[in-house]
């Protein structure tokens, strides 16, 4: 009997598809937290890497110009996928939370124009912190419970301000990637 992670099919599919990578050859770092800029580089593959000011220094005073993010942050940004923190700052090396997560494949939605009127009006009273959920990510969370993307875990919880994990991640961004795909084979 072979046994592997939960995750295992989850990020060999983002893998597969081009939209995530390992640390190196041989490490993927499932349990480790991802970062904001690890995860929108994720949504700028997702959109087929576009050539958008590659060398320019993102619009935030905490990113650096020409480094690994820059492209996808300055295209993000752009196509108001993302908007920072707050303040001038987008915080690239810090944690991402699961709402920010669903909030920024909300936007990603909208500009590729995936429908996302699947929604689950009782998620709130559906999960055991369902009521935690910040007010600017009520939609989208609704939306990522309503199309599956967020099931909960085994508490009952969707854990909306908790850090996600690579593996957390590439489950999320599998499911996403499968929706858009469904939706291009209906068209």
């Amino acid at each position: 009997m072979i046994l592997y992670d939960w995750f295992a099919p989850n990020v060999a599919y983002v893998v597969a598809n081009g939209l995530f990578s390992g640390r190196d050859a041989l490490t993927f770092d499932p349990d480790t937290p991802m970062t904001r800029a690890e995860f929108v580089s994720v949504i700028w593959r997702l959109a087929g890497k576009p050539d958008f000011e590659n060398t320019a220094k993102p619009p935030y005073s905490d990113c650096e110009g020409k480094v690994w993010y820059s492209a996808a942050i300055n295209w993000s940004t752009k196509n108001g996928i993302v908007n920072g923190i707050g303040n001038g700052l987008f915080d690239p090396d810090g944690n991402i939370t699961r709402e920010q997560i669903v909030t920024i494949l909300l936007r990603y939605a909208d500009y590729i124009e995936l429908d996302h009127s699947t929604v689950s009006a009782d998620y709130k009273s559906k999960f055991a912190d369902g009521r935690a959920v910040s007010d600017y990510a009520d939609k989208a969370m609704s939306w990522a419970v309503g199309s599956g993307m967020i099931r909960g875990d085994e508490n009952n919880c969707i854990n909306p301000q908790a850090l996600a994990t690579r593996a957390e991640v590439a489950t999320m961004i599998m499911r996403y990637h499968m929706m858009i795909e469904e939706t291009k084979k209906a068209e």
